[in-house]
């Protein structure tokens, strides 16, 4: 829904501006058109890649960091991850020293020098 949001404001924004600089219709209409479908498929390839694993890594800890330092998987699925992802990412964290697998959760360190 949101592509068809973000197509259709960058069709009228093209036609808009085209027709008030150049009074033909059927080329506004036309680039405008094309505008909208460049747009719609630059949104959908966004969507089909989802998260690059920085941003995922960045979306655990911070939502560690407002749960006190402690995260389960099924708390980063609730933030738009998938669970295989949300599991994948966190085991990511651990393998790099920055989290410790905790019960059915993970937990950040609060001291660089207590792990």
């Amino acid at each position: 829904m949101q592509g068809v949001i973000l197509a259709a404001s960058a069709a009228m924004l093209g036609f808009a501006t085209l027709w008030f600089t150049s009074a033909n219709l059927w080329a506004s209409l036309g680039i405008g058109l094309a505008l909208a479908g460049l747009v719609l498929r630059w949104h959908q390839r966004l969507v089909r890649q989802g998260l690059p694993p920085n941003a995922r890594e960045r979306l655990a800890m911070r939502l560690a960091w407002r749960r006190g330092g402690r995260i389960t998987v099924d708390e980063l699925a609730q933030a738009g991850l998938n669970p295989h992802e949300a599991r994948a990412t966190l085991e990511a964290l651990c393998a790099r020293g920055l989290c410790r697998a905790d019960g059915d959760g993970y937990r950040f360190y609060n001291d660089p020098t207590a792990r």
